[in-house]
């Protein structure tokens, strides 16, 4: 028999109830309406908390066969508090096969979590109380991941909802384009840049509204980096008005605790071994004063990969065997219509020939003891303290008159340069470098056209 009638305890019933069609068995007069008076009580009491300990207590452990699919958890107690639904979920992550370990990157995704709607109000607590309330995260190393669990119990305690995991994507782009370039953002001061932090669920697009703030950081001569500085709103999505040149990473914290970084979406191919860079490691955008430095850096740019400017090619006056990073800063200017003044001289090979400035005289070093640096007409020498651009001819130096390096910087701070196989990325900031007498060093030198 079903209970019925009105509670009178929290473990008891009381009432009346009609049964129409009443069978009197053994049918020795005609069936009719039955009146049941009734009390119904239960003989232990069963609780909603009871309820879903008792549930609980029934899931199966987890079995080690990981099959591929996408993590998932969630609580419910169903309105009328008849029913428990309960998932808890382990997961790892694994590289598919034929992933090498350079192409391998860090993985951090947001742990989602999205409460039940109570329908006896106006609002969606499924949208207006979502929130972030945790990370995974895996540095990517090795062929798979530790196992994650997400237990609904342990994350928000006895709070009806679901839970999925949500990866962020920093995008920067140049405002009124469709998506920023692939191989870096440059753009001019002045212009408005449009930042985004891309997430799922699509169906709820803004909750990170209010609980996110952006900061950038600036990179210096030596390599390293300003301190963080906040900047911009509050918001999923924002434009910027770019005010200050430089070459900027940008960062956003999400709910006060969890960090992302703009990142880099594909491994660079033209950086190797120690300079390598991968696929999310810190990507950068840039901000320049003028349009020659983009089109320095552009025509620099079409040459990664080159041979042309190997040490074991010959080009032009320069023998197989010789370093010709100068020479490739100096074409790469003059092929933009930069005025580049051949400061130098040589008799052999005949004829006799003018060349361009080396590297030692790009970082500035003097002449000589008793001189100044040389002057490079139309090439601003900048203070050590000066920021980087993209457009910047750059080199190291040694006081001795040892060799240099020469290079254009890119967008991100890294030198376009001749190395002595090819046209590649591998030189920075933090590793090139004036050598002085004393032992000592100072960043490298930088020049800036203006010229026409």
């Amino acid at each position: 028999m079903t209970s019925f009638g009105e509670s009178i305890s929290p473990i008891a019933k009381r009432g009346v109830e009609y049964q129409y069609g009443y069978d009197d068995p053994p049918n020795e007069e005609a069936d009719g309406t039955a009146t049941i008076i009734g009390t119904t009580q239960l003989s232990n009491k069963n609780t909603t908390q009871m309820m879903v300990a008792n549930g609980k207590s029934q899931l199966e452990g987890f079995e080690n066969d990981f099959q591929p699919g996408t993590p998932w958890a969630y609580r419910n107690v169903t309105e009328d508090e008849l029913r428990f639904d309960y998932q808890s979920v382990q997961f790892k992550f694994k590289w598919k096969d034929g992933v090498i370990s350079e192409q391998r990157h860090a993985i951090k995704y947001l742990i989602f979590f999205q409460p039940e709607n109570d329908p006896e109000t106006e609002e969606d607590e499924s949208v207006e109380d979502a929130e972030v309330v945790g990370t995974i995260e895996w540095n990517g190393q090795g062929e798979e991941s530790q196992v994650f669990t997400i237990d609904p119990d342990q994350r928000k305690g006895r709070v009806d909802g679901s839970y999925r995991l949500l990866p962020v994507q920093i995008n920067v782009k140049k405002q009124g384009t469709a998506s920023a370039p692939t191989d870096g953002l440059i753009v001019k001061k002045g212009d408005k840049i449009v930042i985004k932090a891309t997430t799922i669920p699509k169906e709820n697009t803004t909750f990170l509204d209010n609980h996110i703030q952006w900061s950038k950081q600036q990179l210096k001569t030596d390599g390293t980096y300003t301190e963080w500085a906040e900047f911009g709103e509050q918001k999923e999505e924002f434009g910027y008005t770019t005010d200050t040149s430089g070459i900027f990473q940008l960062k956003a914290m999400i709910y006060d605790t969890q960090e992302f970084l703009f990142v880099r979406e594909k491994t660079d191919t033209h950086t190797s071994g120690d300079h390598l860079l991968k696929n999310g490691d810190p990507d950068s955008f840039e901000v320049t004063d003028t349009q020659k430095k983009i089109d320095i850096r552009d025509q620099a740019k079409g040459d990664l990969g080159s041979t042309a400017y190997a040490a074991a090619v010959a080009n032009g006056y320069f023998e197989a065997g010789t370093n010709k990073c100068h020479l490739f800063v100096a074409e790469k200017a003059q092929a933009v219509g930069a005025t580049v003044p051949y400061i130098n001289f040589e008799w052999l090979p005949l004829p006799p020939h003018s060349l361009p400035p080396v590297a030692n005289q790009w970082a500035g070093m003097p002449a000589d003891s008793e001189h100044p640096a040389y002057t490079i007409t139309g090439w601003d020498l900048l203070a050590d303290d000066a920021y980087p651009q993209p457009g910047f001819i750059v080199a190291s130096g040694f006081e001795t008159w040892a060799t240099g390096h020469a290079g254009i910087v890119d967008y991100d701070g890294r030198w376009i340069s001749a190395g002595s196989t090819n046209v590649n990325r591998n030189a920075e900031f933090k590793d090139y470098k004036i050598h002085t007498l004393t032992g000592g060093t100072r960043p490298a030198g930088k020049r800036k056209y203006t010229g026409n």
